[in-house]
């Protein structure tokens, strides 16, 4: 096997030689991930005659003490490599390949056969639709539910547009930061999708899907196209119209285009084992469902796990993307160092010892801060004084720990707390993630169980000798045996129960703790229904939940039964913005220290004023009313300022998303360019509202 250039005449020949390629075999594909990201491209070939006869495009995601990594590829679902006649030369060839390449670590999306040294992981499945060249029987093959759906869409008037500009772009990635914010998972850089188009649509090798309602675009899609098989790659919605079904017109819109334009197959793309909705909804496509298992050598004695950072597609610091699973022993050897160097200047340097020890010491002992309590409506300290709570989201905590490359992102140290202090902060809320709390489901050792939990008690701990209270938020969380990579729709009630048993356990006694038991809830499809609010309180089996549910009530029984009397703050339905029915279904607390949590943001049903006097008002009159989460992804001024008056108008706290330095624009809602606190266009609309109140 030898390895030759992406742009070698060669390899584009033998690709647009083979049936079997698709667009992520196209030098293309390849070419868009090392543009966008800085990888570096290649081709590993054999050949016959002075011809290649098999290969596979692989790119180098090798960073320092990382090790050696190649994929075949990254962000990419599946692309097997293109065999020859004997599958077992190129299966021999990518072992001497990696062994010759001292690589530790080769992996391959998919395919080839076995051998001593390859090992495999199944732990997805992968969807393809055999393409009709007739249309009735394409429809015949879609599922009972998938029909009715299309012709709902088709009944409400909406309508499909395909489009390759830019302007087609920029409409669906503003569906795609809606989509993303609302699962609370990181948002894919609007970089990488304007180089797609370049790249890759540009060139007659794919396009955009919209769906609109009127002159609304309710779901989007970006799709590859090339070789008889067109990839379903990327795809977002707008949440407030899921009733008209236009998910469903809009796939159903590109398998006809497909049947009409002689393409063979739709790739539906990869599911986890673990998601059955997903599957569910991908069979009833008429799809054929297969396992999906990602060869690869390990070398080196090594325990490498797959790469979790290729799972971190899309995170806003560019740096966090490109950063692959170091090894923790190279990790643990540097911090030896670095701990031995400064303990070894810590007598003439009396905060380096703090440093090394991972408290930063203060100047001076600071007053104890008060615990808080619910009264009434308001919050309060111990002493009956009123507190309103002025605070950031410090994101990080509930991603970095399962991606495998830390546990928070960017500093915890004083320096940074007292950045935010000089915006006038008192308040830091901290996502967390259920499996790194708990050490369960493959979360990395090195960032989880009591590694985790100690670094949060620190980092609370230092909130505090600054003056300021946390707020703790069970923010990813997954049922079973399924890794917590994602926002769920409700907490579960095979972990959620222990995760704040435990975590109630750790922080009793410190009432400067507020316990947010759940982030965003969104049952029976995020819609504010009787049903949803019925399975917040209660639990079990839920509308549009494919686990067992633990309820509100469930979790407030299980934090009060440690002994803790921290406040517990309970966000509503559809992602904590509707609070219609919070004091209807007010789970029972034997200390009445309740806070309705809430979050705001200008894509949210409700956002505007009307909504909040007639929704929150009631509410905000009888309990607490803290918002957790404000933000707005297109820095209007004018909106945030209004919902923070409204807040204050009723002495009611807030905190905006969030103090992360992760750069872009407007649409990431990052507060800050860099953790000194400089404040980025959309900050600097949260430091001048708070100035003003000092």
């Amino acid at each position: 096997m030898r390895l030759i250039e992406l742009g070698d005449r060669g390899w584009l020949e033998f690709v647009q030689g083979r049936a079997d390629a698709t667009l992520f075999h196209h030098p293309v594909w390849a070419r868009l991930l090392a543009d966008c990201y800085g990888y570096r491209p290649l081709v590993a070939a054999l050949a016959e005659h002075g011809a290649l006869s098999a290969g596979m495009p692989v790119i180098d995601v090798s960073r320092p003490f990382g090790g050696r990594r190649w994929v075949s590829l990254p962000f990419t679902d599946r692309c097997p490599p293109l065999l020859g006649e004997n599958a077992g030369d190129l299966a021999a060839g990518s072992v001497e390949l990696a062994t010759s390449c001292k690589l530790d670590l080769l992996e391959l999306r998919g395919g080839l056969v076995d051998h001593v040294a390859i090992h495999r992981d199944a732990a997805f499945v992968h969807h393809e639709v055999a393409v009709a060249a007739n249309e009735r029987e394409n429809w015949d093959r879609l599922a009972r539910n998938h029909r009715r759906n299309v012709r709902i869409a088709e009944r409400a008037g909406v309508r499909i547009v395909r489009g390759v500009s830019a302007s087609d772009i920029e409409t669906f990635y503003g569906l795609h930061l809606r989509t993303r914010r609302r699962l609370g998972v990181p948002v894919q850089p609007r970089r990488f999708f304007r180089l797609l188009l370049d790249t890759v649509i540009g060139q007659g090798l794919g396009f955009v899907l919209t769906a609109y309602s009127g002159a609304h675009p309710v779901a989007s899609a970006v799709f590859g196209s090339w070789n008889g098989t067109l990839i379903y790659k990327y795809s977002a919605r707008d949440e407030r119209f899921a009733k008209l079904d236009a998910n469903y017109l809009l796939l159903w819109s590109a398998i006809r285009w497909a049947s009409e334009n002689g393409y063979h197959t739709f790739d539906l793309g990869r599911s986890n084992v673990e998601q059955e909705p997903l599957r569910s909804f991908k069979d009833g496509w008429g799809a054929r469902e297969e396992p999906l298992a990602y060869p690869c050598t390990r070398f080196r004695d090594r325990d490498v796990a797959r790469h979790p950072e290729l799972r971190a597609v899309g995170l806003p610091h560019r740096r966090r993307a490109l950063l692959p699973v170091c090894d923790v022993r190279v990790w643990a050897a540097l911090a030896s160092l670095v701990v031995t160097i400064l303990l070894s200047v810590t007598a003439t340097s009396p905060s380096s010892l703090a440093l090394a020890g991972g408290r930063p010491a203060a100047s001076a002992d600071p007053l104890p801060l008060p615990g808080l309590r619910a009264q009434a409506n308001r919050l309060t300290d111990m002493m009956g004084q009123p507190v309103q709570l002025h605070g950031v989201n410090r994101s990080g905590t509930e991603y970095a720990c399962i991606q495998g490359w830390g546990i928070f992102s960017g500093p915890n140290d004083a320096a940074s707390l007292q950045a935010m202090k000089l915006w006038g902060v008192n308040a830091v809320r901290v996502p967390l993630n259920e499996d790194c709390w708990l050490g369960i489901n493959g979360a990395p050792a090195a960032y989880s169980g009591a590694i985790y939990q100690q670094a949060i008690r620190d980092y609370v701990a230092l909130l505090n000798q600054n003056s300021m209270y946390a707020i703790l938020d069970l923010h990813w969380s997954a049922p079973g045996t399924a890794p917590a990579t994602w926002m769920a729709a409700m907490p579960d009630i095979d972990h959620s129960l222990d995760f704040w048993s435990s975590v109630a356990g750790t922080f009793k006694g410190n009432d400067t703790v507020v316990f947010e038991v759940f982030n965003e809830p969104y049952p029976d499809s995020g819609q504010d229904s009787a049903a949803g609010w019925v399975c917040w309180r209660d639990g079990g089996t839920c509308p549009g939940v494919s686990f067992q549910v633990a309820g509100m009530q469930a979790l407030v029984n299980a934090i009060r039964a440690t002994g803790a009397t921290n406040i517990i703050g309970l966000g509503g339905l559809a992602w904590s913005n509707a609070l219609t029915q919070w004091i209807a279904y007010k789970p029972t607390d034997p200390l009445n220290n309740l806070v309705a949590a809430w979050h705001v943001y200008n894509f949210n049903a409700c956002s505007n004023v009307a909504c909040y006097d007639t929704y929150i008002g009631p509410a905000a009159a009888q309990v607490p009313v803290l918002a957790t989460e404000v933000g707005a992804n297109n820095c209007d001024q004018a909106y945030l300022n209004t919902v923070m008056s409204w807040l204050d108008a009723r002495q009611q706290g807030y905190l905006a998303w969030t103090w992360t330095a992760w750069g872009g624009d407007c649409s990431g809602m990052a507060l800050i360019s860099d953790y000194s606190g400089t404040p980025t266009a959309y900050g600097q609309i949260y430091q001048t509202h708070l100035a003003a109140l000092r």
